[in-house]
């Protein structure tokens, strides 16, 4: 079988170029991101962004996606999730670039030979895996099988919707999305404190157009919501979030002997060198632009109960905050 060859030159600055080869139904995949004179964070993102469009083109024409589930330790299954980064901010948002991760089953005496556009998620590959091997499936496992995709290319039991979610130190808030078809809803926070995010990608790929602030998709917004609850309660996640992101800052203040100068930018950790002990190259100089307006914010978020603030309605902000009840150590 003659496999393509992904395209070696994109739009942009960094090209990618990944090449497959077959011995025994084992795949490999070797990307060569090009240098530039970009910043390294950068140059990487790029390219591996890069890397992945030339797999995804690679991926889609392949008739070996899914295999028959009788395998022996003599007839290897190979699995390939290829994970990818979203080109500015990694993994931390919803859109499809950062969500929509190909997936390649193989091996031999397939019993459907083809793509596969029924929406799965990660946490189906354990119960995949264990079907294949003949184990028991307990009923508190997260997913379901693929097998009866692997066998026939469908599975009318398999739910048609697919959920992901983020809480990270990088967002203001936790966001949480459910993918029904070609219908994506994003709901933020507990649901309060920004406007929900409601996309048709049949009609709008690339996520441009919000019509949950349309009114006459309101009842679509609510039935996606509602079936977003039905999984995860996130008003209550969003909350436990935040209360464990209070909880490491009082004990980090009591584990890290220095946290005072660390948070100010003025001090390395000895006791947590985790990048050096410095929160990032800038930030001590960013800190000292208004010390005692960041320390207010600091323990005024410290000695409050866990809350979470909706965004601004517009660009402006007053930052840093005045110092009027400023508590500098």
């Amino acid at each position: 079988m003659t496999l393509p060859i992904c395209p070696g030159s994109f739009s942009h600055p960094t090209t990618a170029t990944c090449r497959w080869s077959t011995n025994n139904f084992v795949s490999t995949v070797t990307f060569y991101p090009q240098p530039t004179d970009l910043l390294p964070w950068r140059q990487w993102s790029i390219g591996f962004n890069q890397t992945i469009r030339c797999c995804r083109s690679c991926l889609l024409p392949l008739p070996w996606l899914c295999l028959l589930p009788s395998v022996s330790l003599t007839q290897p299954v190979v699995s390939l999730v290829v994970s990818h980064v979203h080109l500015l901010v990694d993994k931390m948002v919803a859109y499809e670039p950062s969500t929509n991760v190909p997936l390649v089953i193989a091996g031999p005496n397939m019993g459907f030979n083809g793509q596969v556009t029924h929406l799965t998620s990660m946490v189906d590959l354990m119960p995949t895996f264990l079907d294949l091997a003949g184990a028991e499936i307990t009923p508190d496992l997260d997913g379901q099988s693929l097998v009866p995709f692997l066998n026939t290319g469908q599975s009318p039991t398999h739910p048609t919707s697919v959920i992901s979610q983020f809480h990270g130190e990088n967002l203001v808030m936790s966001w949480y999305m459910i993918r029904n078809g070609n219908i994506k809803y994003v709901a933020w926070g507990t649901g309060k404190e920004h406007v929900p995010q409601l996309f048709n990608l049949s009609s709008d790929p690339e996520e441009n157009i919000n019509l949950a602030t349309d009114p006459k998709h309101a009842p679509l917004v609510q039935a996606m919501d509602a079936k977003l609850r039905q999984q995860v309660d996130y008003p209550s996640v969003t909350m436990d979030v935040a209360q464990y992101n209070l909880d490491m800052a009082r004990w980090w203040t009591t584990a890290e002997p220095d946290w005072q100068g660390i948070l100010a930018g003025t001090a390395i950790s000895k006791k947590f060198p985790r990048n050096q002990g410095q929160l990032n190259p800038d930030w001590g100089q960013l800190w000292e632009e208004g010390p005692e307006g960041y320390w207010k914010a600091w323990w005024d978020w410290v000695d409050s109960p866990p809350t979470i603030n909706p965004c601004p309605s517009n660009l402006t902000y007053n930052w840093p905050p005045q110092a009027s009840s400023a508590t500098v150590p």
